[in-house]
């Protein structure tokens, strides 16, 4: 993966297990590789948390976020940074729900959920956004403060962030597996309350905010 992708490319991995194994495996491996660096992460803090540390730790121009679980091959990671070291977007976003999904078929209601996600996303950013709830998401450092970026949900505070500077999004369909999602899925209400908490901050940010 490494060579398909650059020969620069720098993999952060954040690691907020309690498990001294996976701890022991990951600070042996960036030892062995100087590309690969470890990060810490705060036990308990979830997946925005972790991610949001890696972002902080990157060094490079382009950082691309991919989950802990690999709920898609990394391999497809190299047509995310394709479409930014082109200079064709200027964020790119994956879209889950147009190849047939690996393993069990997401439960209904989640598909429906994210059809009424995408349709209040795309008129808050005013560009279309097939699937505001995937966590793969590419983008240029430069283009963010880092120490800015929102930790209850990284996706959803990106896509606003690149709606009020204007960036050109892209979408790149993904090769989904729901079953490895489901490893970590979180509690339905959970994500519910979170994710309309999103919807109201993205209101007040590019509706309210300057009107």
């Amino acid at each position: 993966m490494i060579h398909r992708i650059s020969k620069r490319l720098e993999i952060i991995i954040v690691d907020g297990s309690r498990d001294n194994k996976s701890q022991e495996v990951i600070a042996n491996l960036s030892k062995l590789h100087k590309n690969i660096k470890y990060v810490r992460g705060n036990i308990g803090q979830g997946i925005n948390g972790l991610l949001k540390q890696g972002i902080e730790a990157s060094s490079a121009d382009i950082v691309i976020t991919y989950d802990d679980v690999m709920s898609i091959p990394p391999l497809e990671l190299s047509r995310f940074y394709n479409l930014l070291a082109s200079r064709r977007a200027d964020m790119v976003s994956g879209v889950r729900y147009v190849y047939p999904i690996k393993g069990q078929s997401l439960r209904q209601l989640n598909i429906i959920g994210n059809v009424i996600f995408s349709f209040i996303y795309s008129w808050l950013i005013k560009q279309h956004i097939s699937d505001p709830l995937c966590s793969i998401k590419g983008f240029y450092s430069n283009n963010f403060l880092k120490n800015q970026i929102s930790a209850d949900n990284i996706s959803l505070d990106l896509l606003i962030k690149a709606s009020e500077k204007k960036y050109r999004i892209r979408e790149i369909p993904v090769h989904y597996d729901s079953e490895v999602y489901s490893a970590y899925r979180p509690q339905t209400l959970s994500r519910v309350l979170k994710l309309s908490l999103g919807i109201l901050y993205g209101i007040w940010r590019l509706k309210i905010r300057y009107h």
